[in-house]
């Protein structure tokens, strides 16, 4: 049970950050892209990552050449090919081998080393992160709403780890 709400309270903080605090105005600019960004293929392609035991760098290959093969005729069927200019290029590879391809074999040994639970909480501080690198790269500032949505993540993971520090405690004892 604290495993859910520590993992529904950290949502609610994200919910917090996205909409600049305005909670009970949340809209949706496409339902179904939202809809779909919700329903978790993350979340679904981690737990099958931690069930099952693969090489974690092969699976991530063969999950974006799956993706690959699958959006390659959905884009000409729903829209056109343009080829990017050469500095386009240098950001399209730094995101797709750094930001997605390292980033899931990273995301992957966290699950394998450690709670599942815990591990996915953490990635509750990656807007929090964001918001830091926005504010040091791009110069935004950040709103006193995204500070209130951390603190709300930050709640959610220390409920998770409140479990976690008592289990081992136990345990020790027992030994």
């Amino acid at each position: 049970m604290k495993k859910i709400c520590s993992i529904l309270i950290s949502f609610v903080g994200i919910v917090v950050i996205v909409t600049h605090g305005r909670i009970f105005t949340l809209s949706f600019t496409s339902l179904k892209r939202d809809i779909l960004a919700l329903a978790g293929v993350f979340a679904l392609f981690s737990v099958l990552g931690k069930k099952y035991h693969y090489d974690q760098t092969v699976s991530v290959f063969i999950h974006f050449v799956t993706a690959l093969i699958f959006i390659t005729p959905t884009l000409f069927l729903f829209s056109s090919l343009k080829m990017p200019s050469l500095h386009v290029w240098f950001w399209l590879l730094l995101n797709g081998f750094l930001v997605n391809g390292i980033s899931y074999v990273f995301w992957f040994k966290a699950l394998e080393y450690g709670d599942t639970s815990v591990t996915s909480n953490a990635l509750y501080l990656t807007p929090f992160l964001s918001l830091v690198y926005i504010a040091l790269f791009l110069g935004e500032k950040i709103l006193i709403s995204s500070i209130i949505g951390l603190v709300i993540i930050v709640c959610g993971i220390v409920l998770q780890s409140v479990k976690l520090r008592k289990k081992i405690a136990v345990s020790q004892e027992s030994v």
